[in-house]
């Protein structure tokens, strides 16, 4: 399984999901350099300097368990992410953002 994850190596990175249970094998792995396009930018806003109640992590596993539609999504993912690896390939932006905001909507 592979999803798009933040910029942590520079450019654009795809997660690995690995296999292992302990996620020892899940890893980032960089498909374009951050000159590929370099006007694309990721803006993180801090809202709230205090810990939040329930960390990223742990939600993630109450989702898994408690959501139906969490599942649906998941098999949406091979195609979704196939359509955004081409669209950032082609610089496409309104492809590449439609994109991003159907699955941040799938995902809130």
């Amino acid at each position: 399984k592979q999803w798009y994850q933040r910029r942590v190596r520079g450019g654009v990175v795809v997660w690995d999901h690995g296999e292992r249970e302990d996620g020892k094998d899940s890893i980032a792995r960089q498909v374009f350099p951050a000159a590929h396009w370099p006007e694309l930018r990721v803006l993180v806003c801090v809202v709230k300097k205090e810990k939040k109640g329930i960390p990223s992590s742990e939600g993630m596993k109450r989702t898994v368990v408690t959501s139906g539609l969490f599942s649906r999504r998941l098999e949406n993912v091979p195609q979704r992410l196939e359509s955004l690896t081409a669209a950032i390939r082609d610089r496409d932006f309104p492809t590449f953002a439609g994109i991003v905001m159907r699955d941040s909507s799938e995902m809130h």
